[in-house]
């Protein structure tokens, strides 16, 4: 007798409620598919972006992506064809975006990098600032005191001069003697002489004292100009010296 050998029965498919497309577990890992999570969940649950809640904003799109997979693994939930090209255009742009940002970060570390190294190797033994500062003191003290002999001498110039024009302007000359007549006598002769004699004296006496007075306010200029130029010097040596 001949037996009857069954069928061979077909591997069991499994439904299109649990297939899960093979590219899945490379796609998952990309947080920009959270839009695609948001568009499955109510969105209310979902943070909003702000720099201030970035941190919790990434938080919960993780949360919501491992929600997603959890649900595609149990059959609940099934991506379409759109959708995986959706996300696998998203996983390329972040790749891109991440690459971005990671060269960004090195450029800026090695310019952070190169400010460290820079004030590391810049050393000023401390003597020589201590030195420095005890130079820059020094010259603002003599600076300073250039500058109070300067208005003292500015001051006496002023006053100096003032009494010169003062002087000059309000000066009482001398009475000039009466001419001698023809047929003068020996005795106003005499008188004459001595009247002429005191007039030279004090005509030369007048002369010397307005003369002085001058040359005391020209003096008295000349001191405070010398002063200006040395204290500008002073001043000069001063600022170098920062």
């Amino acid at each position: 007798t001949q037996t009857s050998t069954p069928a061979p029965t077909a591997p069991a498919t499994p439904s299109p409620a649990t297939s899960l497309p093979t590219s899945l577990p490379t796609l998952l890992p990309s947080l920009s598919i959270a839009e695609l999570a948001s568009r499955r969940h109510d969105s209310s649950d979902l943070p909003t972006k702000s720099p201030a809640d970035g941190g919790h904003h990434l938080t919960s799109m993780a949360a919501a992506l491992q929600q997603l997979a959890v649900n595609v693994i149990k059959g609940t939930e099934r991506l379409s064809d759109s959708e995986r090209v959706i996300l696998e255009s998203i996983r390329e742009d972040m790749k891109k975006i991440m690459g971005e940002a990671s060269t960004d970060h090195a450029e800026d570390q090695k310019e952070v990098d190169r400010a460290r190294d820079a004030f590391e190797t810049c050393e000023i033994p401390t003597g020589q600032i201590s030195g420095a500062a005890s130079a820059i003191e020094s010259h603002e003290s003599t600076h300073t005191e250039c500058r109070t002999q300067e208005q003292t001498l500015y001051n006496t110039q002023n006053d100096t001069c003032e009494f010169a024009k003062a002087a000059s302007t309000n000066v009482k000359a001398p009475v000039c003697p009466d001419p001698l007549p023809h047929n003068a006598s020996l005795q106003e002769m005499k008188q004459h002489v001595n009247e002429v004699r005191a007039y030279l004296q004090e005509a030369g006496q007048l002369n010397q004292s307005l003369a002085e007075t001058k040359a005391a306010c020209e003096g008295a200029k000349e001191q405070h100009a010398e002063q200006v130029r040395k204290c500008k010097q002073l001043q000069s040596a001063y600022e170098m010296a920062f």
